[in-house]
C-alpha cells in the first residue's frame, strides 16, 4: 500500500515541526540576546519592559512578545527626553536610532530622528544636510548617551 505524501496527518507532522523549530528560535533569541541585557537593569517587569532610572537617564528593556522576535533596549536622557534605541540582531548588526528632542528656529519643540552607527554618526537616506547639522549640533549629547547605555549594557 501507498502512503500519500500530503495526506493530513503528514501536514499536521509538518506544522507542528514548523511550530517547534519557531519556539526553539524564539527561546535562543530570548535567552541570548535579551536576557542579559535585563540582567544588567536589575529591576521588576511591567508589563514586558523591565526599567532602571540612574544618573539622570532611564534605560529600558523591551523584551520581544512571545514568538515575535522585534525588541529593543532604550536610553532617554531624563533632563531634555532625547533618546537612543538599539534594536538587537541575531544575525548581523544591531540597528541603532537617535531622537534628539530641540527647538525650532520659532521655538517651538521638535524631534528630529536618524538611523546612526555604532558609534552614533548618522547613516543611511537620513544623511542628508540637515540631519548632519543636527547631529553636529548635539554630537556630544548623542556620545554620552552611547557612553551611557556602554556603562550599563557593555559592548552592544
Amino acid at each position: 500500500m501507498k502512503k500519500k505524501l500530503f495526506s493530513p496527518k503528514g501536514i499536521l507532522i509538518v506544522l507542528a515541526a514548523v511550530f517547534l523549530f519557531w519556539n526553539l528560535m524564539w527561546i535562543i533569541k530570548i535567552c541570548t540576546q535579551f536576557l542579559p541585557y535585563r540582567d544588567a537593569l536589575n529591576k521588576h517587569e511591567s508589563a514586558g519592559v523591565y526599567i532602571l532610572s540612574h544618573n539622570g537617564y532611564t534605560y529600558s528593556v523591551k523584551m520581544p512578545y512571545y514568538l515575535s522576535f522585534t525588541g529593543n533596549l532604550a536610553v532617554v536622557n531624563n533632563e531634555n527626553e532625547s533618546s537612543l534605541i538599539v534594536w538587537p540582531s541575531l544575525f548581523g548588526e544591531n540597528e541603532y536610532g537617535i531622537s534628539i528632542v530641540a527647538e525650532n528656529e520659532i521655538g517651538e519643540k521638535r524631534t528630529y530622528e536618524m538611523f546612526v552607527d555604532h558609534t552614533g554618526k548618522p547613516i543611511g537616506e537620513n544623511n542628508n544636510i540637515d540631519v548632519q547639522d543636527i547631529w553636529k549640533k548635539y554630537e556630544n549629547e548623542i556620545t554620552a548617551i552611547f557612553e551611557d547605555a556602554k556603562a550599563v549594557w557593555g559592548n552592544f
